[in-house]
């Protein structure tokens, strides 16, 4: 973590880098928004966003602690949407109003949700002989909406398993024997829920779709673009190659998306991704988050209200 200390404090000042795409203890990060927001400050990061799963409920403790340190704070949410076909993809908004009460009504049906599918994930995991202490679990999920990763945490803390990634791989990732399904709203119901709220809806990392041709995922965010009504495109991420990069980077273009990127932090769910930094090359110019404000301007300008 030194490493990334260091080029945080004496790069990120100078040129600008920003990270897009956070998790608190809000949803399924294991630092506080203020904790976050004061992170970020830490390493020289000039702005982030606060893109917590299904809940907008992290956003004003982070909005007062970036003014208080000078930090630029955008508002996000991310969310699952179903694509059909056994697809899914996430969807990030950013610079929603997050005290609008339609679209906190919407992210309560998904808690709701997700709360029925935890209950039948923990179910699942007792009938496997690995039930979890709810206090062990309750500790994990640190007063935000729990999820899997909790429970990984969890499991390891019981000895079911040495490591988060195990407790994936083996009991709670897709298609393991305690993973269930969870409800997802539709790709227009998502996009339209987002601009709703005056925000600028992104599809999230595109090339962890495992779309088998490159045309296969242009296909893809044509229709989202055209069709559903995305505007923008998470180019740089963590699991991205480089050439995953280049192909967002000519479909931004070629569908007028506008580019952002991020690390998807976490914390202790995923130990090997810093925050600002990724695994050590992630770099989100300020530009950036500057082209993505304008964006949401001109989706504001546009009224939509369908």
């Amino acid at each position: 973590m030194g490493r990334y200390k260091k080029c945080g404090e004496t790069r990120g000042r100078d040129t600008g880098w920003v990270d897009l795409h956070t998790h608190t203890t809000a949803s399924d990060g294991d630092l506080a928004p203020s904790a976050l927001v004061e992170k970020a400050v830490h390493i020289g990061l000039r702005a982030v966003a606060i893109t917590d799963h299904d809940t907008v409920d992290g956003i004003p403790e982070a909005l007062a602690r970036g003014k208080e340190a000078g930090l630029e704070v955008i508002p996000g949410v991310e969310v699952s949407v179903e694509a059909g076909g056994q697809r899914t993809f996430h969807l990030l908004g950013y610079f929603v109003d997050h005290e609008s009460q339609e679209l906190r009504s919407t992210l309560r049906d998904l808690q709701l949700a997700r709360s029925r599918r935890n209950d039948m994930m923990l179910r699942r995991l007792a009938d496997l002989g690995r039930p979890l202490d709810l206090a062990i679990l309750a500790e994990c999920q640190g007063g935000g909406l729990l999820g899997r990763p909790h429970m990984a945490q969890a499991m390891v803390r019981h000895g079911y398993v040495a490591s988060v990634e195990e407790a994936f791989a083996k009991f709670l990732g897709k298609g393991r024997p305690a993973y269930v399904e969870k409800f997802r709203l539709g790709p227009v119901q998502a996009v339209s829920a987002v601009k709703r709220a005056g925000g600028v809806p992104v599809l999230a990392h595109p090339c962890t779709l495992n779309f088998e041709t490159s045309s296969e995922l242009e296909t893809f965010v044509r229709w989202l673009a055209q069709e559903a009504g995305v505007v923008g495109i998470e180019v740089l991420y963590p699991d991205h190659t480089p050439a995953d990069e280049a192909l967002c980077r000519s479909l931004a273009r070629r569908y007028d998306l506008v580019m952002t990127g991020g690390t998807d932090f976490h914390g202790v769910a995923k130990p090997r991704v810093a925050l600002g930094w990724g695994r050590g090359t992630l770099r989100v110019p300020y530009d950036w988050a500057r082209a993505l404000r304008q964006r949401a301007l001109s989706v504001s300008r546009q009224g939509v209200c369908s």
